[in-house]
């Protein structure tokens, strides 16, 4: 789950991703080395 203090948002994966060279696609948002941190209330 996405909503602990110790958590950080890095990739989304869409609920059916597009398929390339036979892999799912996916978005990285943010580098692994960083941590994210959101403006406001998320749910």
């Amino acid at each position: 789950m996405l909503t602990g203090d110790e958590v950080s948002v890095h990739y989304v994966v869409p609920d059916n991703p597009r398929i390339e060279n036979g892999e799912p696609v996916v978005f990285q948002l943010v580098p692994e080395d960083k941590r994210v941190w959101h403006a406001g209330v998320s749910y």
